[in-house]
């Protein structure tokens, strides 16, 4: 199994990685790193001189592996159907006992 994220890159793209995630650290540039399952690709997205930069490299077998064990996003995950919405509902009694929710 791969151990480090630089392992599940294509070894023809690791040199192009290495450079553009060296550069985004020693630069402070903010930047997101996603891994694309459907595309096998691992894709940073960065912004550079005012304009919003993607870079994308093709990954190895082991990437899925790898991505399943250690999330790029810490393991958090979006909520999933209406439950994103109930911070913004309120929630009353009905006449039939159910819950009614009112939007806000």
């Amino acid at each position: 199994m791969a151990s480090d994220i630089r392992s599940t890159i294509d070894p023809d793209e690791l040199p192009r990685f290495n450079h553009v995630l060296d550069m985004l650290r020693t630069s402070g540039e903010q930047y997101q790193m996603v891994y694309r399952a459907d595309l096998r690709q691992v894709v940073i997205t960065y912004y550079r001189d005012g304009r919003l930069k993607t870079r994308r490299f093709k990954t190895t077998s082991h990437a899925d592996e790898y991505f399943r064990k250690n999330p790029l996003d810490g393991g958090r995950r979006p909520p999933k159907g209406n439950q994103g919405n109930q911070g913004h509902q309120q929630g009353q009694q009905g006449r039939n006992g159910r819950r009614v929710v009112i939007s806000q």
